[in-house]
């Protein structure tokens, strides 16, 4: 068996925006996800622009606090 992991990715993506959407009609309100950072480490700037990107696919605010 082949498991095809953008697939299986692009499936919980669309499952989460659908859950957020119905989040925000019942309730009128929008996930909020906040991050502080500190210092200047590349791969937690890699790792938070990559959420950043995910975030706003599904619906989530990302803010990041530096």
């Amino acid at each position: 068996m082949i498991i095809n992991g953008k697939e299986i990715a692009l499936e919980i993506r669309k499952k989460i925006s659908e859950e957020i959407g119905l989040l925000e009609k019942k309730y009128n309100i929008t996930p909020v996800i906040a991050t502080v950072i500190i210092g200047n480490n590349l791969s937690s700037k890699l790792y938070l622009k990559l959420r950043d990107n995910a975030c706003s696919e599904v619906g989530i605010i990302s803010n990041i606090i530096i």
